[in-house]
């Protein structure tokens, strides 16, 4: 059995034991997908029964909402009340594609459509990552390092844009060191348009690498460039002005003083008094810890020699510090759950993972043991709790 077949499998498991796990736990519901919550949705008004949650629920019930009709621009329909419609609207490419996947939001199929692009994504991902191990010549065990982004698998448990967002941009990694400008384009407008801050990633990196191609670039291959940062602008202007609001972004309050959403985030997590509450913090002091390690182990690592790689690989290892110095800057509305600054530092962490395989620089074995370890208490925890 080659490798490449093996990574498809093992993931194709992993996968069947989540999906197979809540669908079991939720009598074959896939809207419990969604996690909806009372605060925002209304079971009596939705087009078809769904399982909501008391509470405030999680961001997976704006892209259902959004599936259903991604060009209407209602704060209130189909028992879905939007809470920021700008900010959550300009999120598009998962629900739209949900809305292709379900024959046009064919509400009995929307459910079944958000699970199965991410789980089409994923295998997505893994795909891109052969395609640049392949381009770099680096070892073909690298081909395994997505499995063990812990973010992803939240993310298709909850029906969460992660997956999506870490698809097209691997993609769009992969397309421009090829210069494939126009698919690059493609792939880097949907990178932007499934997570806005997508561009602390693409910015940097298309910058860099524009300056290492300059001498390949004319007028078209430009505007492939600046296409995926306009097409977002123009996308955000028109759900501004349907929605008729002037605020141009609603979502600051994820960022704050250096360290500060960290140390309150661990406080929030510090109350043992439950057991419950014991293994929240266990968790999350292990989701941390690994984010921590692997963070040093890149950084470690990065070397910015000149060299036959260096149009791609001093570009994205610049995106990598771009983002550790971000992910010091994000407040406790990150930092208090787990489920979310694994799943926001998921792109992070993919653009760490394409640079330790570009420097071919070993992750170690116990390092690799504890992210297996910690990816199968995951799946566990995710089959266990809504």
């Amino acid at each position: 059995m080659n490798r490449t077949g093996s990574v498809y499998k093992i993931a194709a498991m992993i996968l069947l034991i989540l999906v197979a796990g809540r669908l079991v736990r939720s009598h074959g519901d896939f809207s419990y997908f969604i996690v909806a919550g009372t605060d925002f949705v209304n079971p009596a008004v939705t087009p078809e029964p769904l399982t909501v949650q008391q509470g405030q629920g999680y961001d997976g019930q704006f892209f259902y909402r959004y599936a259903l009709d991604p060009f209407d621009f209602s704060q209130d329909k189909y028992g879905v009340h939007v809470d920021h419609p700008s900010y959550r609207h300009q999120r598009i490419t998962y629900p739209l594609l949900a809305w292709l996947f379900s024959a046009g939001g064919f509400y009995g199929l929307v459910p079944i459509a958000l699970l199965l692009v991410n789980v089409l994504s994923f295998f997505g991902i893994l795909y891109y990552m052969r395609k640049l191990i392949d381009y770099s010549g680096s070892n073909a065990g690298w081909q395994f390092a997505p499995l063990v982004l812990c973010g992803l698998y939240m993310s298709i448990a909850r029906d969460l844009s992660e997956v999506v967002e870490l698809f097209f941009f691997t993609g769009a990694v992969y397309q421009l060191q090829r210069r494939a400008f126009l698919l690059f384009a493609v792939y880097a407008s949907f990178t932007m348009l499934a997570r806005e801050t997508a561009v602390l990633a693409l910015f940097p990196f298309t910058l860099l690498t524009a300056y290492y191609m300059r001498k390949e670039l004319n007028y078209r291959n430009i505007g492939c460039l600046l296409l995926p940062f306009l097409l977002p602008a123009l996308w955000k202007y028109i759900v501004l002005h349907q929605t008729g609001v002037s605020t141009l972004m609603e979502g600051t309050g994820n960022l704050g003083m250096p360290f500060t959403g960290i140390w309150q985030g661990f406080q929030q997590n510090a109350d043992v008094s439950t057991t419950k509450n014991i293994f929240q913090l266990i968790f999350w002091l292990l989701y941390f810890a690994w984010q921590v390690i692997f963070a040093c182990k890149v950084v470690a690592g990065i070397s910015f020699r000149k060299g036959q790689a260096a149009s791609w690989n001093q570009p994205l290892a610049t995106v990598y510090l771009v983002w550790s110095v971000f992910a010091l800057f994000l407040s406790v509305s990150v930092y208090a759950d787990d489920w979310s600054f694994m799943r926001v530092l998921a792109l992070w962490n993919m653009t760490g993972l394409i640079v330790m395989m570009m420097q071919k620089r070993n992750p170690g074995n116990y390092f690799m043991a504890f992210s297996v370890l910690l990816v199968a208490c995951t799946i566990g925890r995710l089959i266990l709790r809504v």
